[in-house]
């Protein structure tokens, strides 16, 4: 498969499964759903499961994992060769599966959030790629009060931190997982002065587990 673009990644993603009766419906949720993009920016994806699917689509192998299901696997491969993934289902609606990849070709990252039909419920802020059911709207969130948001940027800048300061701990050790950290830590930190978005934690354990068992194999 030859390097696609994020926008031609994307318009992939959704032929594929709005063709596929699996799958029911589709939105965009962070930065791309916003118009708030930039170069860095990963795709945030959460695709409705027809109930009758579900309990192989979204089966959850563990809360927290560096490998999927065959079968998502199986769903996520069609888009280039997986260089990188991870689940972090701490971060997924009940019912659902949240699947963090990067592909190789194109270096693009998408997080893939899996939900059943009959517990799917689409935030009001998100950008609808495809329905086929009519997937309930949330209400609009009431807006933040000053100390919140003064609260949410005091956490996602913690956030940061800690992130830079595993990234001088692989830098020292001359660590090849540098490169990907050091950009997740640049999106991080654009995201939070440009959209209050927050990166999602689990991403940093999948590449230091991936980098732990690159060096057993090593030896």
């Amino acid at each position: 498969m030859t390097s696609l673009s994020r926008e031609s990644l994307l318009t992939k993603i959704i032929e594929t499964f709005s063709n596929d009766d699996r799958f029911v419906a589709g939105w965009l949720t962070g930065s791309l759903s916003r118009n708030l993009a930039d170069e860095f920016s990963d795709i945030d994806i959460n695709l409705v499961v027809a109930t009758e699917n579900s309990a192989v689509l979204c089966n959850r192998l563990e809360q927290v994992s560096g490998q999927t299901s065959s079968e998502r696997l199986s769903l996520f491969s069609q888009f280039g060769k997986i260089v990188l993934i991870h689940e972090n289902n701490y971060n997924a609606p009940e019912g659902g599966s949240f699947t963090f990849t990067l592909y190789a070709e194109s270096a693009i990252s998408v997080d893939w959030v899996l939900i059943s039909q009959d517990k799917a419920k689409r935030p009001a802020g998100s950008k609808l790629l495809f329905d086929k059911v009519g997937i309930p709207v949330l209400p609009s969130p009431e807006p933040e009060s000053i100390e919140e948001n003064k609260k949410a940027v005091a956490e996602r800048w913690a956030f940061f931190w800690m992130m830079t300061s595993i990234t001088v701990k692989y830098l020292k050790r001359e660590d090849g997982v540098l490169s990907i950290t050091g950009s997740k830590i640049y999106t991080a930190s654009s995201k939070i002065l440009k959209d209050g978005w927050m990166e999602n934690p689990g991403n940093i354990h999948a590449t230091r587990s991936a980098n732990y068992n690159r060096r057993k194999k090593s030896k």
